[in-house]
């Protein structure tokens, strides 16, 4: 999960016995920034058993607020693509063929900022990289309106500065 990590058996029995979980509370994942994913152990039928305790905020966890695995993590991951909507950019790289006026489409959806000529050369010679957008930008060519996008282009996330500060990319990442 791009959003989180699930434990293995032996991490989930370790980290499970220590406070503030004290075998009560089944440890059982987190996020990647602040919190351990956490399930009540002993609930009564129908009481909420998943929550989330970030270790630096909260010396105990207070009380599970979700009852279903799936609603708890489909959360998780909106709290993480939020969190990636303010801190990501991603580096934006022609892959494919492609016309001139369909990269220009691309180039207005995605706000690049490139001009037609640079453009143009671009478009002759892929993979290249078009310039650098948002997560709220790259989060477009998910939309069925724009998922034509993704047959020319594919996007970078940018995880690294290099000793000027500038960004670089490390993976292909959608």
């Amino acid at each position: 999960m791009p959003f989180g990590e699930i434990f293995d058996y032996n991490t989930i029995i370790k980290m499970s016995q220590y406070p503030p979980f004290n075998n009560e509370w089944l440890v059982f994942g987190r996020d990647k920034y602040f919190s351990y994913w956490v399930c009540k152990l002993n609930a009564q039928k129908g009481e909420n058993v998943y929550t989330t305790w970030d270790h630096e905020m909260e010396e105990t966890v207070d009380k599970a607020t979700y009852s279903s695995l799936v609603e708890f993590l489909s959360d998780c991951e909106k709290d993480y693509d939020d969190f990636e909507d303010t801190a990501t950019t991603y580096t934006v790289v022609i892959y494919n063929k492609v016309s001139l006026s369909t990269l220009m489409l691309i180039k207005n959806i995605l706000e690049l900022q490139i001009s037609s000529k640079e453009l143009l050369e671009k478009a002759k010679n892929y993979p290249s990289i078009l310039g650098v957008v948002s997560h709220k930008s790259m989060k477009k060519a998910d939309d069925k309106t724009y998922e034509f996008i993704k047959k020319y282009v594919r996007f970078n996330r940018c995880d690294c500065l290099d000793e000027k500060g500038k960004e670089w990319t490390i993976n292909f990442s959608r």
